[in-house]
């Protein structure tokens, strides 16, 4: 997935960025059922059933993508 000359292509800093927002929720989830703090977790889950209900005719995923970036950088 690399392009001549050692530089990358946007699709793969875009799977790479996905990869690394995966693993963040992982921890936080993680750090959130040990310290038992469930309305942190609770609104974590909330902001990803967004991708779950796979309607997008009211949003688009980028919208949802960024509401869900929000809220990450925020916790």
């Amino acid at each position: 997935m690399f392009t001549p000359g050692g530089r990358t292509s946007i699709r793969f800093e875009k799977h790479l960025a996905g990869i690394q927002a995966y693993d963040k929720i992982q921890v936080f989830k993680e750090e959130f059922r040990s310290s038992n703090d469930q309305k942190a977790l609770e609104e974590l889950e909330e902001t990803l059933y967004l991708f779950n209900n796979n309607n997008f005719e009211q949003t688009t995923a980028s919208e949802v993508i960024e509401k869900v970036k929000l809220v990450i950088n925020s916790l």
